[in-house]
């Protein structure tokens, strides 16, 4: 069961390694515009259209499943910690995007003032590098630590 849930949260963290390496030259194009708008724009209104910024999902599920039928309690002590920190980074990480969408929709007129593009820009500076340490994260996981046995 142990053996299965690695094999499972290996292909999750690989999944969402993709996911966040994808999304991390979007994040970071938009975090560009927006400098460029603010710092052409004169005065406090700035007439743009909504800036498209993309979210996409990363997966918790096997790491959770492996909780709940505590199949972690059959893995290497070291393995789990190591997991354990991923998964509450990764918890972290989501809770920002969180808050930022469900402010966001309050917030959605169909323009974008000077202080919510700084708010947007502040964001985007908060989770890039969040992003890529998570990507970072996935990786060192696969490749030091869920290695695969032949």
């Amino acid at each position: 069961m142990a053996e299965k849930a690695i094999d499972n949260i290996r292909e999750e963290l690989k999944y969402n390694q993709e996911i966040l390496s994808g999304i991390v030259p979007n994040h970071k194009a938009v975090l560009f515009s927006i400098d460029s708008l603010i710092s052409v724009s004169e005065g406090d209104v700035i007439s743009v259209e909504l800036i498209n910024i993309d979210f996409k999902l990363i997966s918790s599920s096997s790491w959770e499943m492996a909780e709940l039928t505590q199949a972690i309690s059959y893995m290497d002590i070291d393995v789990v910690t190591n997991l354990a920190k991923v998964y509450n980074f990764q918890s972290y990480y989501e809770s920002i995007l969180k808050n930022f969408v469900l402010k966001s929709a309050y917030d959605s007129d169909e323009y974008m003032d000077r202080e919510t593009l700084q708010k947007t820009k502040a964001f985007l500076e908060t989770v890039i590098p969040m992003e890529e340490d998570l990507a970072s994260y996935c990786k060192i996981m696969i490749d030091q630590v869920l290695i695969e046995k032949d």
